[in-house]
């Protein structure tokens, strides 16, 4: 799977760094790994930066299938920002069409093209949310 994850903020967040081609199946199974995670519950914030991806295939069936895994994971986790990084505009008309279509789990979502002002949202936010401080994402 072309996806680094990393536990980041004393366990507070986790950053996915995904590259080369990614495919529906490999978000799919990127979802079911992390929300089966008994950790997920407590993860105030989550990065998926797609900055380094060279390609995206995505269907709309797996986009709604992502949706209804998000459904779950909202009844164990209703409290996380979710930070969705990309900079390319496939990529970025599939993760709005995500946006829109997973209203109904009431996460806050924020989908950038500029990394740096993407980690300062989520500094902003769980400061606001949480009264949490967070020093350096961008190491």
């Amino acid at each position: 799977m072309p996806v680094k994850s990393k536990i980041v903020d004393k366990n507070n967040g986790v950053i996915d760094t995904w590259s080369s081609l990614i495919i529906g199946k490999d978000i799919l199974s990127r979802l079911k790994l992390l929300f089966s995670d008994k950790a997920f519950g407590e993860v105030k914030f989550w990065v998926i930066d797609f900055s380094a991806v060279t390609d995206f295939s995505i269907s709309t069936e797996e986009i709604l299938e992502v949706v209804r895994l998000d459904k779950d994971a909202h009844k164990v986790n209703s409290e996380i920002i979710i930070i969705v990084i990309t900079e390319k505009d496939l990529r970025l008309e599939k993760s709005k069409m995500w946006e829109m279509l997973s209203f109904e789990t009431c996460w806050e979502k924020m989908i950038s093209n500029n990394k740096e002002q993407a980690y300062q949202f989520i500094k902003n936010r769980m400061k606001l949310k949480f009264n949490t401080t967070i020093n350096n994402l961008l190491t």
